[in-house]
């Protein structure tokens, strides 16, 4: 049995779930694994993404290499899925939505403008 389910000219397809399951999907490169793809969907009912299949670029991944490196990471892969609420990547959770990053974008801009308004203050009084 082939680890492949299709091959194109660049990259073999291993399917892990019916597509037919999902109303869309897109890519998500893999930042612990150069040349894997993991091919999520959204599925037609209920939240979030799945796996849908996995995309290995074939000048990095000959097909054994390809199902090795599955069979050792097949939690890993799983570990990917997006449900309502979080972001599983790459084994870390994430909140939606991004409010922390938002937070200390406005404490250091405050800071910034504080630390530039002292100077300026401080030149114009020496200056007058």
């Amino acid at each position: 049995m082939s680890f492949y389910d299709e091959k194109t000219e660049k990259e073999g397809r291993h399917r892990l779930k019916d597509p037919a399951r999902f109303k869309s999907f897109f890519r998500r490169r893999s930042k612990s694994a150069p040349g894997v793809v993991y091919l999520m969907g959204i599925p037609k009912t209920g939240d979030g993404a799945e796996v849908q299949a996995l995309r290995f670029q074939l000048s990095k991944w000959p097909e054994k290499k390809a199902a090795a490196w599955y069979a050792k990471n097949q939690e890993h892969v799983e570990a990917q899925e997006q449900h309502k609420g979080t972001t599983h990547h790459e084994g870390q959770q994430k909140s939606e939505g991004g409010g922390g990053a938002w937070i200390v974008i406005v404490i250091v801009t405050v800071i910034v403008i504080g630390i530039g308004g002292a100077f300026a203050w401080r030149r114009y009084r020496s200056e007058g």
